[in-house]
């Protein structure tokens, strides 16, 4: 008869990586949970706990983590009952309970959940063999003190998230339970993170929840699937509903018609190869959400976009959105990194020599670069800048013959110096593209002197949004006005709807989907597209202008390659012949606008 195998024997590989030191010897964590912690099942029964798919899913990570030399670091969006909190806690006490000088944090949502947590704790601690039950000196409903040689110990602390919760501490094991529920995520995250030191490689921290709409959860999933591998340590982990095996109902129990399926079960099966077993187990879920799809997709995910519901009214096509993310989901950019450069200005201060412009690669660089500039293709820049600093500066570009987005940049609140230079360098490396920003307040009429007096003359010249002729004014970049900001949203969002794959970004795709349709004012109709659940819509704002700004520049490749950066000495020839056209011409300029 052939031996049964369980979903851990493909964790054979990892036999060495993460262990715990026992009475019996150095033996593999994962292991020793199968052979000396039980757990009680759904009946009651008290089963030794032996891990199922999304487990082991999750025990690979934490190894992979491990090996390249990494601190455990997990944020896990799951569906409901697959057992990630009672797995969670069998690693954390296999760490703590074993080794002296260790202490944990477990961080629940509510007191009730925090109780249940703790439960689980002493559950395993009580059903050890003896042998291995090490003295307790204190355990009450909050810690649980383990006594080792040497008067040394180690502690297991439980706690409701609040403003003090385990803020004071020093911890190698940290495990957030139902994070996405918190009252203030964000916050408590920047100072409970503080209490673990990175530099710890047998250190873990785990952020594990069910979602709960858009808000600092969202913001901190999106940010890690945008992030990691850079400047985001936590490994964005989804563990859908149909990965569970014990989510499929047995032959005899399946009661309908597999001919009368609902549309959303085919695509399920399709996309994802389910079973009808499993096909059936989801439509009792669906029964039991009283027929709410969007309920049921909350609960029982079958991605990461489905976990997140929003109240709101969408800008871009929800489904849409879920196709383009998840086709970009763990696909990082072309490249990363940003520009380094050398600069000069002129004696008078009407020239800047920008010169000796690399392109450095760095995992925390505020760039992406989602596709290489083709030398004959037309591309427009485009900045939404960040009013003196108080928010994000996001630039982005566009090859405007394919309409495709291929370069983008965000930096967090600063001046207007380093992102133009960088805005500058990107226009120069994608062929002396169409320069434009938001000139609201003058940090993006400061971006564009700066890109003028370094030689670049190919700028947006704004136009009467409400004149069909187009006449120029007397001013550069775009303002976004009552009478034209509605129409900018609805050439991206149109835009979008024909054709999805136009946005290459994850990030961009995450600003997208909390950007909502918000009633402002109760007594009134109207409603505003904004950011919505303390999102940006830096991005989205940029790429708006993009659509506004882009019929300045031509929609066909050009003939022949574009010529590149310019010379000091090109740069002010330029400027004299202008003034020598201000004096001569009774004509507007560039330079007569600027001084």
């Amino acid at each position: 008869m052939k031996a049964m195998t369980r979903p851990s024997d493909r964790l054979a590989k990892y036999n060495s990586v993460i262990t715990i030191d026992t009475i019996y010897g150095k033996v593999p964590m994962y292991k020793f949970i199968e052979a000396f912690l039980f757990i009680s099942d759904k009946k009651g029964n008290i089963i030794p706990f032996i891990l199922n798919n999304d487990q082991v899913a999750l025990y690979e990570e934490m190894c992979l983590q491990r090996i390249a030399k990494k601190p455990m670091r997990i944020n896990c969006l799951k569906s409901r009952r697959i057992g990630i909190s009672t797995f969670v806690a069998a690693i954390i006490f296999c760490s703590v309970a074993f080794k002296a000088g260790q202490n944990a944090a477990i961080i629940a949502d509510i007191a009730e959940h925090a109780t249940l947590l703790f439960n689980i704790y002493k559950f395993y601690y009580n059903h050890l063999p003896k042998e291995l039950q090490l003295n307790t000196i204190a355990s009450s409903a909050k810690e649980m003190i383990f006594e080792h040689d040497n008067f040394r110990t180690s502690t297991i602390r439980i706690m409701v998230q609040g403003d003090s919760a385990g803020r004071s501490g020093t911890y190698q094991y940290i495990h957030m339970s139902e994070c996405a529920f918190w009252d203030d995520l964000d916050n408590t995250l920047v100072s409970l993170l503080q209490t673990v030191e990175n530099s710890n490689l047998d250190s873990m921290v785990f952020l594990e929840t069910t979602a709960n709409g858009f808000n600092e959860y969202k913001g901190k999933w999106d940010y890690d699937c945008a992030n990691y591998g850079g400047l985001s340590l936590y490994k964005p982990v989804f563990l859908p509903w149909f990965s569970d095996t014990t989510c499929i109902k047995p032959d005899d129990e399946i009661t309908f018609d597999f001919n009368h399926l609902y549309d959303f079960e085919k695509e399920l099966i399709e996309k994802y190869n389910l079973t009808i077993n499993q096909i059936a187990w989801y439509r009792e879920k669906y029964g039991d959400c009283n027929g709410n799809i969007s309920k049921l997709r909350q609960e029982f995910p079958s991605n990461p976009v489905e976990a997140f519901i929003t109240s709101g009214d969408s800008v871009f096509k929800a489904e849409y959105l879920a196709q383009r993310k998840n086709e970009l989901f763990g696909k990082p950019p072309l490249r990363r990194g940003l520009f380094s450069y050398e600069s000069k200005s002129s004696q008078d201060g009407n020239a800047i020599d920008i010169s000796n412009i690399k392109w450095l690669d760095s995992a925390n660089g505020v760039i992406r670069i989602l596709e290489e500039p083709d030398p004959t293709h037309p591309y427009v820049v485009c900045c939404d800048t960040s009013s003196g600093g108080s928010d994000y500066y996001a630039t982005v570009v566009f090859d405007n013959y394919t309409c495709h987005q291929v370069a983008v940049m965000v930096v967090n609140k600063t001046d207007y110096v380093f992102p133009s230079y960088q805005t500058y360098c990107l226009v120069k490396m994608y062929n002396n593209a169409l320069l434009s920003a938001e000139c609201n307040d003058n940090t993006g009429t400061m971006l564009l002197q700066l890109c003028y007096k370094a030689g670049h003359r190919f700028i947006y010249q704004d136009t009467d949004f409400e004149n069909l002729s187009t006449r120029f004014m007397d001013k550069y970049g775009y303002k976004v006005k009552t009478n034209n900001r509605q129409a900018m949203v609805e050439m991206f969002a149109n835009a979008f709807s024909e054709s999805p794959n136009i946005i290459q970004d994850y990030e961009t795709l995450n600003e997208m989907e909390s950007f909502q349709y918000v009633r402002l004012n109760k007594k009134e109709l109207k409603n505003k597209a904004q950011a919505t659940g303390g999102s940006h819509d830096d991005i989205v704002m940029a790429i708006c202008g993009f659509f506004y700004c882009r019929n300045q520049q031509q929609a066909i490749p050009y003939k022949e390659p574009v010529k590149h950066i310019q010379s000091l000495a090109e740069v002010e020839a330029k400027i004299e012949q202008r003034r020598r056209e201000n004096s001569s011409k009774s004509v507007r300029s560039v330079y007569s606008i600027w001084g």
